[in-house]
């Protein structure tokens, strides 16, 4: 749901430009409002779910996306939607670290990154899904791009109700973590793995290393440039491409498709890096994403 959000205005971003007479200047800008408290908002994020706990902040996320998304229904003009794109980045920043800390609390070293895997898949289907739930909107007569924001209202607003029924065995707070290892590291005796996975969690670094820790922050942030901008401007150049202008199907329609297909690659390259990564192999790994 994160992904789609965050993927929510470029699938409708020659629509919205359109009705304000937004040059791509301005339209970029939009999308910088969403993105930079979608990153930076990640680091209140981390503090207030060690404060409340991973749910309590997951639960805030949708509910806030609800009404954000919702809110769309009124917006009439530019800078209005400013301060939505800017809201939506805010409650869309809540995921990352309150996903991910529940995530890593309710596994193991031995699981881990396959789950992370897994949850990079659904990731990328939410990145996918965006373009396509777009276009599958805007075709129906009557329907605009708020229609298409009114839809992923309902969506998180019913998620809020099943995350909380689904939270409710762990309660709200991120309890199952320490119990988790530990039981996992029980359970596993019986075929001798629990000396290996006893020594992972005992040789996990104490403290922060800044260094390493620095380059790879500045590494996450170059790479999120490049992310962000093609990303926002996709279909756009998919649009103005005329490649395809011998197929019956509209332009905008025909690049809402295509990126839709174009970001399902995605679900690939998350299973197969979630069974391949190895803490070993992670620096190689990282290394050939960011030269690539």
């Amino acid at each position: 749901m994160v992904h789609l959000i965050e993927q929510s205005f470029a699938s409708v971003e020659q629509v919205v430009s359109a009705e304000f007479a937004l040059t791509t200047q301005q339209s970029g800008a939009l999308g910088s409002a969403l993105r930079i408290p979608f990153g930076f908002g990640a680091v209140l994020t981390g503090i207030l779910a060690d404060r409340m706990g991973a749910s309590r902040v997951l639960s805030l996320y949708l509910g806030g996306i609800a009404l954000v998304c919702a809110s769309f229904v009124a917006t009439s003009s530019s800078s209005i939607l400013w301060a939505q794109m800017f809201l939506l980045g805010v409650f869309a920043s809540m995921y990352h670290p309150a996903g991910l800390s529940l995530l890593s609390s309710v596994t193991t070293p031995n699981d881990r990154a396959k789950a992370l895997g897994l949850h990079g898949v659904f990731g990328s289907l939410g990145l996918a899904a965006a373009p396509f739930l777009a276009l599958g909107i805007l075709w129906f007569p009557g329907s605009n791009w708020r229609t298409f924001f009114l839809v992923l209202a309902a969506v998180s607003g019913v998620l809020v109700f099943l995350f909380r029924a689904g939270m409710s065995r762990y309660g709200d707070s991120n309890a199952p973590s320490n119990s988790a290892a530990t039981q996992a590291v029980a359970s596993q005796s019986v075929d001798g793995t629990a000396d290996s996975v006893a020594a992972t969690l005992e040789t996990a670094p104490a403290k922060l290393v800044v260094w390493p820790f620095s380059v790879l922050m500045l590494s996450s942030a170059f790479s999120g440039i490049v992310y962000g901008g093609f990303l926002h401007f996709l279909t756009r150049y998919l649009s103005e491409s005329d490649a395809f202008d011998s197929l019956s199907i509209g332009r905008d329609e025909l690049a809402r498709g295509q990126t839709a297909m174009v970001l399902f690659c995605g679900v690939g390259g998350q299973w197969l890096s979630g069974h391949l990564a190895t803490p070993r192999r992670l620096p190689m790994m990282l290394s050939m994403v960011y030269l690539t």
